[in-house]
C-alpha cells in the first residue's frame, strides 16, 4: 500500500519560483502530495506519470499563458476529467468566462491564503469525485437496462418535462428529435388502455 494513498495529489503549474514554493509548502503542510511544474510541457509530461486529483494553474505563465495551458491540459486524456483550478489577480477577473470555456473548473484569487487554498482544493476534489461516481453509477444502470431490455422515464411535475432513458428510446424505436419531451408526447407512446394508470 502506497504511503501516499490517502493523500490527494495536486499538480501545481506555476512559473514564479517563490509563489510555487509557497503553494507547495502550504499544501504539503495541509496533507497534500505535490507534483510541480513551471511550464505546460513539463506538466503534460508529468501527466503521463502521475494521476493528480486536481491541477492548480496560474493565469500568468512564461512562454504560454494559463488559459492556453488550461486548454492543452483539458485536451489530454490523462486530465480530461481532472478539476483544474485557475489562480488569478483581481485585475484579471474579466478572463474568468474564457477560463471556463477553456476547461477550468473553478478559480481562486491571489494573493493566496494557504488555508483557504487547501479547503478550496479539498472541496473541488470531493465535488469531482462525487460527479465521477454519479456518472459511473448512471453508466452501470444504463448497461443493466440494456442487458435486461428495460428502460425508464422521469416526469418533472412542475414543468411537465419527460425524459427517457437511452434504452427506452431503443425499445420504443424513437429518435431523440422525434420525442417532444412533454407529458402529452409521453402519453402518446402508451397504449390507450394503459394511459389512465400513467396519467
Amino acid at each position: 500500500m502506497s504511503v501516499f494513498q490517502d493523500r490527494p495529489v495536486v499538480l501545481v503549474v506555476e512559473g514564479e519560483p517563490a509563489l510555487r514554493r509557497f503553494i507547495c509548502g502550504s499544501l504539503e503542510g495541509a496533507g497534500f502530495r505535490i507534483e510541480e511544474s513551471d511550464t505546460v510541457g513539463l506538466a503534460s509530461a508529468l501527466l503521463g506519470q502521475i494521476e493528480p486529483d486536481i491541477i492548480l494553474v496560474d493565469l500568468v505563465l512564461p512562454n504560454i499563458g494559463g488559459l492556453e495551458t488550461c486548454s492543452i491540459l483539458r485536451a489530454l486524456p490523462a486530465s480530461a476529467r481532472v478539476p483544474i483550478l485557475i489562480m488569478l489577480n483581481e485585475d484579471e477577473i474579466d478572463v474568468i468566462p474564457q477560463a471556463f470555456e477553456r476547461g477550468a473548473s473553478d478559480f481562486i484569487m491571489k494573493p493566496l491564503n494557504g488555508g483557504i487554498l487547501s479547503h478550496r482544493l479539498r472541496y473541488a476534489i470531493r465535488a469531482s469525485k462525487t460527479l465521477q461516481a454519479l456518472a459511473e453509477s448512471e453508466s452501470r444502470l444504463e448497461q443493466a437496462q440494456r442487458i435486461a431490455h428495460v428502460g425508464n422515464w422521469e416526469w418533472i411535475l412542475n414543468t411537465g418535462q419527460v425524459t427517457l432513458s437511452h434504452e427506452l428510446y431503443r425499445i420504443t424505436g424513437l429518435r431523440l428529435r422525434e420525442f417532444g419531451g412533454t407529458h402529452e408526447a409521453f402519453l402518446n407512446l402508451i397504449h390507450p388502455g394503459d394511459r389512465a394508470s400513467i396519467a
